[in-house]
């Protein structure tokens, strides 16, 4: 029997983006911990408030938290880094108020209560946004399946690779997973990883494709829509509409054209070269070949899908 090799797997200490969020989350919750001092405290000593009004502090400053399911819809549907970076500038922003306020001697106890219900707001975003993200498709299969009992000496799921069970059995052998493919823009900062085998590989010459991409044709690769998810520092890219129902993303530092996806599609199209691995995508077709540059010539792959010519005897 045939055992596959296993591929090295890269751990989040090697990710740049990972020591982003681990220094991010340091001075984020260093940032609140300094907070829950920083509000009772000139309130007792500079105002002179009562108990009273600081135990209506901390419950401002949890009032926030009410919002935690729409901070959390929120979250889903934008790019997380963005969200970070607001949550804590905004809170830093408005704890620096305190101190400015008490140096010209206008701090007064409903400046503390806003500040409270303002750090407080920032919170639960932040939170909401470094939470786990529900379309990582990752941790689908442990979450939704209980692991089978394996014996010490045998590696759980070896049955997928040899065709018998952890007690030998004879059981059918699993297809092969679904191929991991990753690219991204010229800069790094939007990247994006799709399951699958491409789909439709074609070169398109239409005016929109010659303008945006300033050259005679661009190469289109299909994957299933639900199968990418953007996996870059930079979140999502920029989408920009050059038709009613139809989007192009865009990497809003570099410029990079990455995607373009219709409304109504279950299929969203990356631009070929990318991909990182480009294996399998040469060209089958060329849409709006009419409109190209008559200087180009093109050789197109055979379509594998296309019915092939029956063998006649002479």
């Amino acid at each position: 029997m045939t055992v596959s090799a296993q591929v090295p797997r890269t751990t989040a200490w090697a990710t740049p983006a990972f020591w982003y969020l681990l220094r991010s989350e340091a001075a984020s919750l260093f940032g609140s911990a300094v907070s829950t001092i920083a509000l009772p405290a000139p309130a007792v000593l500079e105002l002179h408030a009562t108990a009273g009004q600081v135990a209506v502090l901390a419950f401002l400053g949890q009032l926030p938290s009410m919002l935690a399911l729409w901070a959390g819809a929120l979250s889903d549907r934008c790019a997380k880094r963005p969200q970070l970076i607001v949550s804590d500038l905004a809170a830093a922003a408005t704890l620096a108020t305190v101190p400015a306020a008490d140096l010209v001697g206008v701090l007064t106890i409903g400046q503390l209560y806003a500040v409270t219900l303002v750090l407080g707001a920032a919170k639960v975003q932040h939170d909401a946004a470094a939470t786990f993200n529900p379309e990582d498709k990752s941790n689908e299969e442990t979450m939704s399946t209980a692991p089978r009992p394996s014996r010490p000496d045998r590696p759980t799921g070896l049955s997928d690779r040899t065709g018998r069970d952890d007690e030998g059995l004879l059981v059918g052998t699993a297809e092969p997973e679904p191929k991991v493919r990753t690219g991204g823009c010229e800069c790094g900062d939007t990247r994006y990883e799709v399951i699958g085998d491409p789909d439709d590989p074609h070169l398109c010459s239409c005016r929109h494709e010659t303008r945006i991409s300033g050259g005679p044709a661009v190469l289109w690769v299909g994957f299933r829509r639900d199968s990418l998810r953007w996996v870059g520092p930079g979140g999502e890219p920029t989408w920009y509409a050059s038709w009613p129902t139809l989007r192009r993303g865009f990497c809003p530092r570099c410029g990079s054209q990455l995607v373009s996806v219709a409304d109504d599609s279950e299929m969203i199209m990356v631009t070929g070269f990318s991909l990182d691995d480009c294996s399998g995508t040469d060209p089958v077709g060329h849409s709006f070949r009419e409109e190209a540059v008559p200087w180009m010539i093109i050789d197109l792959a055979p379509d594998p899908h296309a019915a092939q010519p029956t063998a006649t005897s002479a």
